[in-house]
């Protein structure tokens, strides 16, 4: 390839790049629609086959949606702007903390032979086996201990905690290659005459890494952070495929649709929980996975590209041997005038339409979880309060046939008391649902659970009616009903 192909390759890599960035601080206000609380569809009306029919999200790619929606009615494309700054953000923050521990590591290893033989052994041991298989193995087991998987939203203290577990083993898992990488480096240039003179005179070993190790690897630097941001984003994607990712979800109830009790949903959209998600619908809704798949994919391939002209500028000095300095290139200057202009505008007249953080407890899991008396066994209840809130969406739908399944007695027709009184009241729409809300242990030594349920009644206030389970499975009995409401009080 000629040089001025090579040239016209590395402005086009860094327009891309640029424009990366400009997706990544920028994404919350380029979204074409909000992706709010109150912003979440149930029904919308539509034509098929000429008939106008009510029809419940995820919709497919549209003019309206051009990527399609969740099954909140969240539009997708929405969804990745907004969590392109936290994809790639974590992304980032993983590969600046390695180089940060990785260089200096390795400058020092290679430049005096001290510490030589740990690094290398300790690369070995990292990349002996795909770092995938470690990850996964200790992050979804932290998870499940977390209640990660039940749904907690992301200011909830245990996903910032997993979080920071994710972080530290990222980059634990990336930096003594990299530190043997250039220690490598530095062990080539150390051997060089003017390293050599260097030492002679009396430097010392931070003079000599500073003052000449650093200046002749800033390139290598350069070119070493996008490569290792690229591995990062792998990494991010590969555990995204197995159900591990940051930044917290929501669980959204899925009824009579599906076997599965509920399903988790970035309220951010990070790329990594939206994978995650969409991977369980790749044989009925593709563009749920397509989507983040395709987002995450175009940024790797825009920094792969960037990395690739970056390393042909490095091979070729005529590529920019005479070249303007960039603040003396009026091209440049007014391209990055533009840009900036264009970013200060998207600032000051479109609306950042990024969600508010919510409050950190969900509609069932880990938040009712939490308030089991002390002792209780908090991993075989984690599904308890789903199960109890599956149950009472099955009375309001007047199927006593199917609410039985979690009831502990012999199958009928007919629900017993109190449950005839409590499908009279919700079926006939007075009545409504809420949520599970907490569940405590049974009082005098009996063995189970008592779960508490929100229901508002027809004057819009919360009554508070009661499952009484039967260890953690099965609802042996309940308690109060319309116009009898009995709070738990803590024992």
């Amino acid at each position: 390839m000629t040089l001025k192909g090579m040239r016209f390759q590395y402005g086009l890599a860094w327009t891309l790049l640029l424009l990366l960035v400009v997706v990544t601080l920028f994404g919350s206000y380029l979204m074409p629609s909000a992706i709010g609380e109150s912003d979440k569809i149930q029904l919308a009306e539509q034509v098929i086959d000429g008939k106008k029919q009510l029809v419940a999200p995820p919709f497919a790619p549209s003019g309206e949606h051009w990527l399609g929606t969740d099954h909140r009615g969240y539009d997708m494309l929405s969804l990745l702007l907004n969590g392109a700054k936290y994809s790639i953000g974590f992304g980032l923050l993983v590969t600046a903390a390695r180089f940060l521990l990785a260089v200096p590591l390795g400058l020092y290893s290679g430049a005096t032979g001290r510490l030589r033989g740990v690094v290398r052994v300790l690369q070995i041991v990292t990349t002996s086996v795909p770092a995938v298989l470690i990850l996964f193995t200790a992050l979804y087991q932290l998870a499940g201990m977390l209640y990660i998987n039940m749904g907690l939203l992301p200011n909830d203290p245990r996903v910032q905690f997993f979080e920071l577990a994710v972080f530290i083993m990222l980059v634990g898992a990336g930096v003594f290659p990299l530190a043997d990488q250039f220690a490598d480096r530095a062990k080539f240039f150390s051997d060089k005459e003017f390293i050599s003179a260097s030492r002679t005179l009396g430097a010392s070993t931070s003079r000599i890494v500073w003052r000449h190790l650093v200046p002749h690897l800033r390139p290598e630097l350069l070119y070493g952070f996008v490569t290792e941001l690229v591995q990062v984003m792998f990494l991010i994607g590969q555990l995204a495929v197995l159900s591990v990712f940051v930044g917290g979800s929501e669980p959204f109830h899925l009824g009579e649709k599906t076997h599965i009790d509920f399903i988790l949903l970035s309220t951010t959209g990070e790329w990594g929980a939206l994978i995650a998600y969409g991977i369980k619908y790749i044989n009925s809704y593709q563009w749920l996975v397509a989507a983040p798949c395709a987002f995450l994919a175009v940024s790797v391939l825009i920094l792969s590209f960037f990395a690739h002209t970056l390393q042909q500028r490095l091979e070729h000095p005529g590529f920019y041997r005479q070249q303007k300095k960039v603040w003396r290139n009026k091209r440049a200057v007014a391209a990055a005038g533009v840009v900036v202009a264009g970013c200060l505008v998207l600032v000051l007249l479109a609306p950042n339409k990024a969600p508010e953080a919510a409050a950190a407890n969900g509609e069932f899991g880990a938040s009712a979880v939490d308030q089991v008396i002390t002792g209780a066994n908090k991993q075989s209840l984690a599904s308890t309060p789903v199960k109890a809130g599956e149950f009472m969406k099955y009375l309001e739908q007047n199927r006593w046939d199917y609410a039985q399944a979690a009831f502990f007695a012999t199958p009928s027709n007919k629900p017993p008391q109190p449950f005839d009184r409590w499908v009279e009241a919700l079926a006939s729409g007075k009545y409504k649902f809420l949520k599970a809300e907490r569940m405590f242990k049974r009082a005098n030594g009996q063995v189970g659970y008592e779960v508490e349920l929100q229901v508002q009644n027809p004057e819009g206030q919360v009554e508070i009616w009661v499952l009484e389970m039967l260890g953690s499975e099965r609802i042996q009995s309940g308690k109060g009903g319309p116009g009898e409401s009995v709070p738990i009080v803590l024992r």
